[in-house]
């Protein structure tokens, strides 16, 4: 007995287009698969969830199989993956975006104001060490106060970087130096 030929992607494709709904279904169940996949083998940061981040996945695939002209010149495989991966690392971003901030405040009677206020809130430095620190220059006092989070959350050299305009090999030596004009 023979089996029947699977449908190709392009004709699935202009079914879906033409109203077709069990077409759409047939092609995107033929790639969830992958969708589920590529968003396992990310690195999800702490408290992303997966099906969040997968379902972002399955719904750019679906909008794909309604969106893609077999003319356009690229198979839909490839069509849809650029999009997909595109999509996947959006809604990552967008998650952890969210996660870095605290979502709930409580006033002084205990109630959720629901105000999302920024995770990074400065310390109250003890009397010498506002002066000790202002005896460096602006950017190792930048470093010096990201890197032990004496304005808030600790940053990581890359992201101090990113901020002074340094590579991370010249951070570290900026910290270095610093610590050293400290005596430390």
């Amino acid at each position: 007995m023979r089996a029947t030929p699977q449908p190709s992607d392009a004709e699935l494709a202009l079914r879906a287009q033409a109203g077709d709904g069990d077409a759409a279904n047939q092609l995107v169940t033929r790639y969830r698969l992958q969708v589920f996949d590529q968003t396992w083998r990310l690195r999800l940061p702490a408290g992303v969830e997966f099906d969040d981040v997968a379902s972002v996945g399955l719904y750019t695939l679906w909008r794909c199989v309604m969106a893609w002209s077999p003319s356009g010149g690229a198979n839909f495989r490839t069509y849809a993956w650029t999009a997909v991966k595109r999509s996947i690392f959006r809604a990552v971003g967008e998650q952890k975006e969210k996660l870095d901030r605290q979502p709930v405040q409580v006033d002084e009677d205990g109630d959720d104001t629901l105000d999302l206020v920024p995770a990074r809130e400065p310390v109250e430095l003890p009397a010498g060490v506002s002066e000790w620190v202002n005896e460096l220059s602006v950017v190792e006092r930048i470093v010096v106060e990201r890197t032990f989070g004496l304005d808030g959350t600790p940053d990581e050299p890359s992201k101090i970087g990113k901020l002074v305009g340094l590579s991370i090999h010249q951070v570290k030596t900026a910290r270095s130096r610093a610590m050293a004009t400290l005596g430390l």
